[in-house]
């Protein structure tokens, strides 16, 4: 079963990740030595900003530049973006390219604010089209929502949570996270940005959930994380 890192900004030169190829390669040296066997790489889209055909231009030739690295470390590289959501996302007809290749996984961020009703529509309309929406470092948007309906109502959705690691060394956040998300679909990611203060750290939220949630809630993760990229069939 392989360990997977399902957020990280290390293609080099494509958003405010990875400067270089360099830096690139020190951070995929460090996710290996943390057993990361499957790297997914999400750079920023923000479709107020950028022309969509542009950026996989540029995303698929980082791709290319990293791909040799990736692999002499005996890592594999999967290929999404953490796409920001817009007005009418649901209507784009290059949301398969958004997904992380060979999936129907697409990483989405949250509006840094009080979310709104049309928010979950949009993304229960995401959903309706046949794309399983993961919702980047859930927990930073919980102090937003004075409003509990449209979170609570996100908590239903056909939905899948991605945890940054780091949120585990913070007392509020862990507390937040155990309580928000007992009963949720959840999968770790390092939201890696660069060789030191934002390196690689997956071994911090692995080591977390083997000591506070026990030995199964990590090989359940895992498992998730490998059938809904498809390295694993679903049971039964």
């Amino acid at each position: 079963m392989h360990i997977i890192d399902f957020h990280s900004h290390i293609l080099p030169g494509v958003d405010d990740g990875s400067t270089d190829l360099e830096m690139s390669a020190e951070m995929l040296r460090t996710a290996a030595a943390q057993g990361i066997r499957v790297q997914v790489v999400t750079p920023h889209f923000y479709a107020t900003r950028m022309n969509l055909d542009s950026f996989f231009i540029a995303r698929d030739h980082a791709v290319q530049r990293l791909l040799p690295i990736a692999q002499s470390k005996g890592i594999q590289l999967r290929v999404g973006a953490e796409v920001a959501l817009y007005n009418k996302m649901s209507e784009s007809d290059k949301l398969k390219k958004l997904c992380i290749n060979g999936s129907n996984v697409i990483l989405i961020e949250m509006p840094f604010g009080q979310w709104t009703e049309s928010d979950i529509d949009e993304l229960e309309a995401i959903s309706a089209k046949g794309f399983l929406p993961m919702i980047a470092h859930i927990e930073r948007y919980f102090a937003y929502q004075r409003d509990r309906r449209p979170l609570d109502r996100l908590l239903r959705s056909k939905v899948i949570f991605q945890i940054n690691c780091d949120s585990f060394t913070s007392f509020f956040r862990r507390g937040n996270l155990i309580s928000e998300l007992e009963n949720s679909v959840f999968v770790l990611g390092t939201n890696a940005h660069n060789a030191d203060g934002r390196k690689p750290n997956m071994q911090t939220g692995r080591e977390f959930m083997a000591e506070k949630l026990g030995a199964k809630a990590l090989l359940d993760m895992d498992r998730i994380g490998n059938i809904i990229l498809g390295y694993e069939k679903m049971p039964g």
